[in-house]
């Protein structure tokens, strides 16, 4: 059995539907509270844990960092530690923010640099779970997105629905990366179990592209008529400062498993949502 946590956000719920896992939400095992996880972990004895529990509500993290630091940070040190003192592989999901304002394409061994509370906290996760000194890999992923979730493809066909005409930044590039392949790439890393697994790798979406390129091929595939207006950063107001280029250079892990994560077909969950406009 495999265990994961934060098992009611988008990618919990995409590893949820596999065999063989366990996904437990935070009424079931909060990962702020470290005598929960020590004692949940060394109890059930899983096969291997993912952790999937963050805080990823970037711009209030601004707002309360110490709840950001205490999921991402904190809750990350509580499930490497109950892991490695149980000898159980722990894989730790973590974020291109870490990356901050640096250009792209990064590779896992690129320095970071963090230039939000969210990404700082991710960061410090990150850190806690190589420190805890157990089996661990950190796998940096990007733009989640996934069917049903209210997540940036979600709430824009849903707007695009409303006839509403968009606007949405074109100078950012990212990795847009649908959960459901991502969800196999982690089980995947988890069942290779080799020696040399324990590093950082990156998993995320191909071919890169900015938000305004995932917005107008959202709104093509839902069938929906309605503009797609490109803006600057600078014209959409935010508490936390995003980087420009937070591309993920994904290819260590891709010749490793054989498991490119391709973003465009997993936009089929929203074909034909328009109907006929």
């Amino acid at each position: 059995m495999i265990l994961v946590t934060g098992g009611a956000g988008q990618l919990g719920r995409a590893l949820a539907a596999h065999p063989g896992v366990l996904a437990l939400d935070r009424q079931a095992l909060d990962v702020r509270d470290a005598r929960a996880v020590t004692a949940t972990i060394a109890r059930l004895r899983p096969a291997a844990v993912v952790n999937a529990a963050a805080w990823t509500a970037v711009d209030a993290a601004e707002r309360h960092r110490s709840a950001a630091y205490a999921v991402n940070a904190d809750g990350a040190d509580h499930v490497a530690r109950a892991c490695a003192r149980v000898d159980v592989p722990l894989v730790h999901v973590s974020t291109d923010y870490v990356f901050g304002a640096r250009r792209g394409p990064h590779r896992p061994d690129d320095p970071t640099a963090p230039t939000t509370v969210y990404g700082a906290s991710k960061r410090a996760g990150e850190v806690a779970v190589l420190a805890a000194g157990g089996r661990a890999a950190i796998v940096r992923t990007a733009w989640l997105f996934g069917p049903g979730d209210d997540g940036f493809v979600g709430r824009i066909v849903a707007r695009a629905r409303r006839g509403t005409a968009l606007r949405v930044v074109a100078d950012q590039w990212g990795n847009p990366t649908p959960t459901g392949p991502l969800a196999r790439v982690l089980l995947a890393l988890v069942a290779d179990g080799g020696d040399d697994l324990w590093r950082t790798w990156h998993a995320a979406g191909g071919p890169a592209t900015t938000w305004h390129g995932l917005a107008t091929e959202a709104v093509a595939v839902a069938g929906c008529r309605v503009p797609v207006g490109a803006i600057p950063t600078g014209a959409w107001p935010v508490l936390a400062r995003r980087g420009l280029d937070t591309r993920l250079d994904t290819s260590d892990l891709d010749r490793r498993l054989g498991l490119p994560i391709a973003w465009r077909p997993a936009l089929d969950a929203w074909r034909g949502a328009c109907g006929a406009r």
